[in-house]
């Protein structure tokens, strides 16, 4: 079986794709977990000002999230 040897500068280049992704994967995770966190807490909220603020930020994640997800789905297909 023939096996491709990979030059330095390819290797780094790929280590560092990887890194990336793994990056991103980890914020994804990140801000899931804390939009999780933030739905259990809003209903509790007594102060309606403050769970408006509150639900606005989770407004925001969702829109962080998504955007990671975009962003990681074309990583891949660039990449592969």
């Amino acid at each position: 079986m023939i096996q491709r040897m990979w030059s330095g500068p390819v290797r780094r280049r790929r280590a560092h794709r990887l890194q990336h992704l793994e990056m991103l994967y980890r914020q994804k995770r990140n801000h899931e977990k804390s939009l999780a966190t933030l739905y259990e807490t809003i209903p509790q909220i007594p102060n309606l000002r403050i769970r408006k603020k509150f639900s606005d930020e989770a407004e925001s994640l969702v829109g962080i999230i998504e955007t990671l997800d975009k962003e990681i789905k074309l990583l891949e297909t660039k990449w592969k």
